[in-house]
């Protein structure tokens, strides 16, 4: 055995011609990894976002359309606003008298020479805002109104029976005799009647307003010394619809909210324009809708008869003047009846 003792190792010192090789950083497994996730992230964010943008845009375009959609056939639109306006004008009837066959066609040929359907006054989706004319004792009629009727404008129930002048008026009663004494009977009422060759009517009205019987127009036309006219029509209703539905596809723009319903006996319906100054009736057939129309005076938009135009309503009635009275106008002839017609 050798007692030699053991040699260290002596250090291997590189000479500097020695290299040494790294590995480049992108062969570097896990650092690639990293690096490509997170472009990926990147790019599926910057996707999503126009993706969703796009999504957006194309589901807030489809709401748009059907909404759209939606309004055009709401049969009323927005509440509507009050504002006063200018009615059309009031065309003047031909003579005093009522009119001749050849008369009313030349009259029609005046108003409207493409149709012989009535010529209705279109009505604004504005309220009109007119002028109540004054009513002293505060029982519903205006004082002119007391004046043609002969009530009193000082005193509310003017024959003393416990029922106010207006309500007595409305009801189909004598304002002016106590008791139950009849519209009808006054002296200051009478009825008018049409002349058409089919659908004739008739309504109560004031005896000494002016009346025109139009054939050709089917219409009735009451002209007063103040300025106002109230005319009344037969229109057709070929689809045989309400009267509700019909004025509202004349008249869309008008709130539901804002039209009176009108009961009235021997089946006839009815409603009331928001400003009280036109009226529209049928009966169960539904052929025919009854047009009332009251045009104010253009200069004062005074509404003075608002009552004896609810009477006229409330008192309309289908049907020629019968026989028995025709015979008795043809005997009599005074120049004093202004709606003597024939049928």
């Amino acid at each position: 055995m050798s007692n030699k003792p053991e040699l260290a190792s002596a250090p291997v010192v590189a000479s500097d011609q020695d290299e040494v090789y790294v590995m480049p950083q992108k062969f570097n497994p896990q650092k690639a990894k990293l690096g490509i996730s997170k472009g990926l992230l990147i790019g599926l964010g910057v996707l999503l976002v126009i993706s969703a943008g796009a999504a957006g845009y194309f589901l807030y375009d489809m709401w748009q359309k059907n909404r759209a959609a939606d309004n055009s056939q709401l049969p009323v639109a927005s509440q509507p606003t009050t504002k006063i306006i200018n009615q059309s004008p009031i065309v003047e009837p031909v003579s005093t008298s009522t009119l001749s066959a050849t008369e009313a066609t030349t009259t029609e040929l005046e108003i409207n020479t493409t149709t012989t359907e009535p010529v209705l006054s279109a009505e604004p989706p504005e309220i009109v805002l007119l002028l109540l004319a004054s009513d002293t004792d505060n029982d519903g009629l205006t004082d002119i109104e007391e004046a043609v009727i002969g009530t009193s404008a000082a005193k509310p129930d003017s024959d003393s029976d416990g029922f106010t002048d207006a309500k007595e008026l409305l009801n189909g009663y004598s304002p002016v005799a106590p008791g139950e004494a009849q519209l009808i009977d006054d002296d200051f009422v009478d009825f008018f009647y049409t002349d058409f060759s089919t659908d004739n009517f008739r309504v109560l009205g004031i005896k000494d307003w002016t009346v025109n019987s139009i054939s050709a127009l089917k219409q009735l036309r009451l002209t007063i010394d103040t300025g106002e006219t109230i005319k009344i029509s037969v229109v057709d209703n070929f689809e045989n619809i309400s009267v509700l539905n019909w004025y509202l596809q004349k008249n869309p723009g008008v709130a539901l909210s804002k039209i009176e319903i009108i009961e009235l006996p021997l089946d006839f319906t009815g409603l009331m324009s928001p400003d009280g100054t036109r009226a529209y009736l049928t009966d169960q057939q539904r052929e025919k809708i009854y047009v009332f129309e009251y045009l104010v005076d253009s200069q004062d938009y005074m509404f003075r008869y608002p009552n004896i135009f609810r009477m006229l309503i409330n008192n309309f009635k289908l049907g020629s003047r019968p026989i028995s009275e025709i015979i008795d106008l043809n005997a009599s002839s005074t120049p004093s009846d202004n709606n003597s017609t024939s049928t």
